[in-house]
């Protein structure tokens, strides 16, 4: 299986991956305002995420008020930039550490690496899915399938999104010291 973005030059990669890092740090400091907001008014953005059930959406939606409500939308609407740059960020970054291992005979960590690209992507996917649910329980209307399906597409964000960044770390960890010279390399 092809990685996602592979024809990407690696020296346009390498600056496409420090952007979206900025881009990532920089978008995700422009929504404390409204997530400090959201806390303030009792409940925090994971426990919105993670609501599941019309009792606890109905729930929120009271505690939330006018101002907690705007600022959930405020917050979900800036995610969606945000889960773009950290979508690209990710699986650029597994197709990176994949590329390497695949060089220094890793090919294991090569294929995994493949897939985590894709699961990063795919993370953005579910944050959007999740993004539209809860935007329609803060419209008034949380009944389901909306706190479920936000739910769940939260949860699967989540496992996606640390499978890829501890793949990541763990790949730029172990194949920096693979490549380095009197080293094995060795899977």
């Amino acid at each position: 299986m092809k990685p996602p973005l592979a024809d990407l030059i690696p020296a346009h990669r390498k600056r496409a991956l420090w952007l979206l890092a900025a881009a990532w740090l920089i978008l995700g400091l422009a929504a404390l305002p409204s997530l400090n907001t959201m806390s303030d008014h009792g409940t925090g953005v994971i426990e919105l995420e993670l609501m599941r059930t019309t009792g606890k959406a109905q729930e929120v939606l009271s505690d939330y008020g006018a101002d907690g409500r705007s600022a959930a939308r405020t917050s979900l609407w800036l995610d969606y930039p945000y889960l773009v740059s950290y979508a690209l960020f990710l699986a650029l970054a597994c197709v990176g550490i994949s590329e390497r291992a695949q060089r220094l005979g890793r090919h294991r960590w090569a294929a995994v690496g493949v897939a985590l690209a894709w699961a990063g992507l795919l993370a953005g996917v579910f944050d959007a899915g999740e993004n539209a649910a809860l935007l329609r329980v803060l419209a008034g209307h949380p009944e389901q399938p909306y706190p479920a399906v936000a739910y769940f597409c939260a949860l699967a964000k989540f496992v996606l999104v640390a499978a890829a960044l501890l793949y990541a770390v763990a790949g730029l960890l172990a194949l920096r010291r693979s490549g380095a010279p009197g080293t094995s390399g060795s899977s």
